[in-house]
């Protein structure tokens, strides 16, 4: 995955994908080891470049959710 962020712990990998659909990306986890993805996102705004903490227990991304300037952060445990 060139280019996502791996967590510090190399265990998993964020990512933001846009629905086909409606254009609105939302953020997945993906289990390096257990090769699974999970939707961890489901506002209606734009969730997006997901960047972890250092310890890998909080994803901090930007998003365009509920009154959110573009580009405004989110932490999310």
């Amino acid at each position: 995955y060139p280019g996502l962020p791996l967590s510090p712990d190399d265990s998993s990998i964020g990512s933001a994908q846009a629905d086909p659909a409606t254009g609105v990306s939302d953020l997945w986890l993906h289990e390096v080891a257990r090769k699974t993805s999970t939707r961890i996102t489901f506002d209606s705004g734009r969730d997006y470049a997901p960047v972890w903490s250092p310890n890998a227990a909080e994803i901090a991304f930007a998003s365009t959710r509920s009154g959110a300037r573009i580009g405004s952060p989110v932490v999310m445990s």
